[in-house]
């Protein structure tokens, strides 16, 4: 054995480590940047997430009652991003406003991170990983979402494509892959109700894809998986969703996803819609990767394209759901496309 060609290796791999954390430290550096100069003030979501957080902290952690928004009433806001920065606070002592920032940089520096580990597991072409961080990290949306404050958002956005990180790992055991996903897939819904329906809409139709038509044994297996580790993250998230469920009711009933208030129905379609050219426009990535899967995979309709090509077109179609009669915030929805 060539003691110096071992030697080459650790070098190598140890140069590589080095550009990773100098890559980090660089997404950490620029977040940091961009939210101290921004010269416009938050928006009123950081003030929502400040009632929360001292909703929390201050009347013993009850999750669907804010003691501080417009005197007080329910709350429909996930509280996993309030929670974790409840825990900052509590341990650190750092200002309400600061550990907000400080979360909100973090997971929008993972969200950059995660895809630079996604591409390079999924594809392993040299130069990708590094484009697709650098794209993902001056993401006009992504940028966005940290200067506006929606930061439940961010956190999910990071979580999402994770859980799909560690289902695409080969190396990982069914059952290490079934402990971590339903960890994130229970994190995902106590963090952000919209994230949650989103990434539900992107891995049902994907599990019923594989379990119907593909030939590998091994892929429905990991589908069926998937599966699993979504019905038992929404179990431990249970006594949660039976709280706020009778609340979500009451304002379905009140026109809440229904348009039942013209003039909020009117708001959001006129201010909040999305432009159907981003749907057409995001046929063309969606089905190339079809024809990347066959040059760099060596196979056209695998388990990765098929969650990709879904993951694309689910977000894009959702921004037209109100002909479908649904209401929402359509302007979010672009977000889930930034770290493809």
């Amino acid at each position: 054995m060539d003691l110096g060609s071992i030697d080459d290796r650790n070098k190598r791999g140890l140069i590589r480590k080095i550009r990773g954390v100098i890559n980090f430290r660089f997404f950490n550096v620029y977040r940091i940047l961009l939210l101290q100069v921004d010269p416009y003030p938050p928006s009123s979501d950081i003030g929502l997430h400040e009632s929360i957080i001292n909703s929390i902290i201050l009347k013993s952690g009850n999750f669907t009652w804010n003691y501080y928004h417009m005197g007080g009433g329910p709350s429909l806001t996930h509280p996993g991003f309030h929670v974790f920065v409840s825990f900052i606070i509590l341990i650190t002592g750092m200002p309400d406003y600061v550990a907000q920032f400080a979360t909100a940089v973090l997971f929008s520096s993972l969200i950059v991170l995660c895809a630079f580990l996604l591409t390079k597991s999924l594809w392993g072409l040299r130069g990708a990983t590094l484009i697709a961080a650098f794209m993902v990290c001056f993401s006009r949306l992504d940028i966005e979402i940290v200067l506006w404050g929606g930061y439940p958002n961010i956190v999910t956005l990071l979580m999402i494509p994770l859980v799909f990180y560690v289902f695409l790992r080969k190396d990982l055991s069914p059952h290490v892959f079934l402990v971590i996903s339903s960890l994130l897939v229970s994190a995902i819904f106590f963090t952000h109700s919209l994230s949650a329906l989103v990434f539900i809409c992107i891995a049902f139709p994907y599990i019923l894809i594989e379990l119907l038509i593909s030939k590998e044994r091994d892929e429905k297996k990991s589908a069926a998986f998937l599966a699993l580790s979504i019905f038992l993250g929404i179990l431990l998230i249970l006594p949660y969703i039976v709280e706020v469920f009778p609340i979500y009711l009451k304002n379905i009933g009140q026109g809440m996803f229904v348009g039942g208030i013209d003039e909020n129905k009117e708001a959001l379609f006129f201010s909040r819609r999305v432009p159907i050219l981003l749907v057409f426009a995001s046929l063309i990535p969606a089905f190339s990767i079809f024809a990347f899967s066959k040059k760099y995979r060596g196979t056209t309709f695998d388990r990765v394209s098929i969650l990709f090509m879904l993951w694309i077109l689910v977000p894009a179609f959702a921004t037209q759901a109100y002909l479908l009669g649904l209401y929402t915030d359509y302007y979010r929805l672009p977000y889930f496309l930034s770290c493809r």
